[in-house]
């Protein structure tokens, strides 16, 4: 199983630009700020021939009941302060301990103070800035960093305590030596993952074609459910309506999500699934738990055995962005 290292916090705090220059100190810094829409995943290494897998978690608040599901799973929390603005002690209070009571016991906690170049510019000191939080109750590491210049940030394969990466691995070695089996059992998400006989036989066959690459076998299921042969265009739409229509499926809901994640490339079924999971809510519709996308989502999330999408919780955040339109403003 991967380690699940899940960034939170409020929105606009550098989560982004974090996990990437924690990826690749040498990538470039975008100050453009971008809005991430529900969850993005990116892994970033190896622990122990353990895949870190990175999850940038929306600060967004119409996507709470989303990052909450998020962290039932989590082995390392990674909570973001934006040190070039004023702190905001409650909220950071109230945020953290509501991620601690939804992420499993075993789970480690790491506060992180973004933005330090900022914070120096406007005459401030990083470190005492971060510091003036008051955490006394709760287990923690705490490091500064910056995107921009790259402080608390150096090549992956460090394992100094000094840097973000070598605070994630030393997290990760407490749990090891606290040796709690929940690691490898994550908490479940509230929906009962099907077993294999649950599942079509078609769905074994399609998957058999390219299961020498899980992102290709994921791939298939999902041309197969918007009946698409390759990546789509204007013509290939056009003759996946015409298949759909033919063979009595005219109306799936979520066609449309499926067909817009299958236009770009993917690195791994991981990034397949979560763009899928950000084009279903912005797409809209509610996904029919019991129907053919779900059982293929189900099933690719069993044979990769990791869970990216919870069918209830996107429901969840569709109904909640579905009622906050019809909210009226005055």
């Amino acid at each position: 199983m991967p380690i699940k290292v899940i960034f939170f916090g409020s929105q606009a705090s550098g989560k982004t630009e974090l996990i990437k220059k924690l990826k690749n100190p040498e990538s470039k810094f975008e100050s453009k700020y971008k809005r991430t829409i529900g969850a993005d995943f990116l892994p970033i290494g190896e622990i122990k021939s353990k895949s870190i897998h990175t999850w940038d978690i929306a600060g967004d608040e119409r996507f709470r009941a989303l990052r909450l599901s998020y962290l039932r799973n989590a082995n390392i929390l990674c909570y973001c302060v934006d040190l070039s603005k004023d702190i905001d002690h409650a909220q950071i209070e109230k945020d953290i301990k509501e991620g601690l009571a939804y992420s499993p016991p075993e789970a480690k906690l790491i506060i992180i103070g973004t933005k330090a170049d900022l914070c120096m510019s406007s005459g401030e000191n990083p470190e005492d800035k971060l510091n003036s939080l008051q955490l006394n109750d709760v287990p923690h590491e705490r490091i500064v960093t910056s995107a921009l210049d790259k402080t608390g940030l150096v090549n992956t394969e460090s394992k100094e305590k000094t840097t973000l990466y070598g605070l994630i691995h030393k997290s990760f070695e407490n749990i090891l030596e606290e040796s709690n089996p929940k690691l490898t059992q994550p908490r479940p998400h509230g929906i009962v993952q099907p077993t294999s006989q649950d599942f079509p036989s078609s769905y074994t066959r399609m998957w058999s074609q390219g299961s020498s690459n899980p992102r290709d076998a994921a791939l298939i299921l999902l041309r197969d459910y918007s009946k698409l042969s390759s990546q789509p265009g204007f013509f290939e739409n056009l003759q996946s309506s015409a298949k759909l229509f033919a063979c009595g499926h005219w109306f799936r809901n979520n066609h449309k999500a499926v067909s817009e994640t299958l236009k770009k490339s993917y690195n791994s079924p991981q990034d397949l699934l979560t763009a899928l999971r950000n084009n279903l809510i912005e797409q809209g519709n509610p996904i029919n738990a019991s129907g053919s996308l779900a059982r293929r989502i189900n099933f690719i999330q069993e044979q990769i055995k990791e869970s990216v999408i919870n069918i209830d919780d996107i429901n969840r955040q569709i109904q909640k962005n579905n009622s906050e339109k019809l909210t009226p403003k005055f």
